[in-house]
Parts: C-alpha cells; structure tokens; sequence
C-alpha cells in the first residue's frame, strides 16, 4: 500500500486481496539464504529506456520459492543500483523487491 504507483496499486492490491493473484517472495539464492543482505549474483541497474521510461534490468537466480508453481506474481529481491542518478532522489540504492507477473519475459 505504500509502494508504487496508483495504478500499480490499483492493479495488483484488489488482485492480491481476492487471491486472483498469488504472491511468492524470490529472496534466497543459490549462495544466500533469506539475509537479504548476503545476496550474492542478484542485481539490478535502473536504466532509461529508448521510450525515456525508467525500468530496472535485473539478474538474479533464485531457489526454493514456496507457492512459485502457482503462483501469478513473484517478488523478487535484489541490490539496485542507480550508477547514472537517474531515480533523481526518488527511491535509492540498496536492497529492492520488484513484483514481476508469471509470464514476464525472463522470469
């Protein structure tokens, strides 16, 4: 609820609180366990894209993810970084969770 923008809580807050949605947290990796702070290969760069809108490209690789069968949206936790300023003093580096639908190219 405090995270995102409305339209994002518009979308996916009534789908989670209906259980169209089911949540799973991608936090432990295969040299970490769920010390968010000991993430070891999973990043992510804040990158304007060639439309100017901002977005995150993110590696990461993740295991044992309870519910991620059924799951419909995933929340994955990884270090941002933002080398070019570009979130301009809106957010910051450090550990961040992005929620990512099942079916997002790449997940």
């Amino acid at each position: 609820m405090r995270y995102g923008t409305d339209e994002q809580r518009g979308y996916f807050l009534p789908r989670l609180a209906d259980g169209t949605l089911i949540p799973c947290f991608g936090l432990t990796g295969p040299h970490s366990g769920s010390d968010a702070t000991s993430l070891i290969g999973s990043y992510g760069t804040v990158e304007k894209g060639p439309d100017g809108e901002l977005g995150v490209r993110a590696t990461f690789d993740k295991r044992y993810i309870t519910l991620a069968p059924v799951a419909g949206v995933v929340g994955v936790g990884f270090d941002l970084k933002d080398p070019d300023g570009l979130l301009g003093g809106q957010g910051g580096e450090g550990f961040t969770v992005a929620l990512l639908e099942r079916g997002h190219e790449g997940l």
